[in-house]
């Protein structure tokens, strides 16, 4: 079963390009607002949240927080992505409960990593061969 990435942007293309990297491999879903993201959290189940910092309404940390607030979403992994070089942004998204913070423009190979890392990895499972 594919890990289910949910990110949140209000530049549309720019959600259509990390789309375009990260779907053979992920079920990803876009939303150009934090009240469509909201809405959404009841039909999924995130595996891990991007976040855009500077939203219209509510921003990259109140939707972070409200994230974890949720029962049962408390430690989903939540990567910032934003093109805010300030220090101060980075501080306040680690204190609203993130896990990471990178810079746009963002290369896939540095996303891809940050993902993997992010993302709880499947328990080892027995091979069947008895050892």
């Amino acid at each position: 079963m594919k890990p289910t990435i949910l990110m949140v942007d209000d530049e549309a293309d720019y959600s259509t390009i990390i789309g375009s990297w990260l779907e053979s491999q992920h079920d990803f879903h876009s939303f150009t607002s934090g009240e469509d993201f909201l809405r959404a959290l009841p039909i999924f189940s995130p595996d891990l949240v991007i976040l855009d910092v500077y939203l219209p309404g509510s921003d990259g940390y109140e939707l972070c927080r409200r994230l974890h607030a949720v029962p049962g979403l408390e430690s989903v992994p939540v990567l910032f992505l934003t093109g805010s070089k300030r220090v101060e942004d980075y501080h306040r998204g680690m204190v609203a409960g993130g896990n990471s913070y990178l810079m746009k423009p963002v290369s896939r190979p540095q996303l891809l990593a940050e993902i993997a890392r992010l993302l709880p990895q499947p328990s080892m499972q027995e091979d069947g061969s008895g050892d």
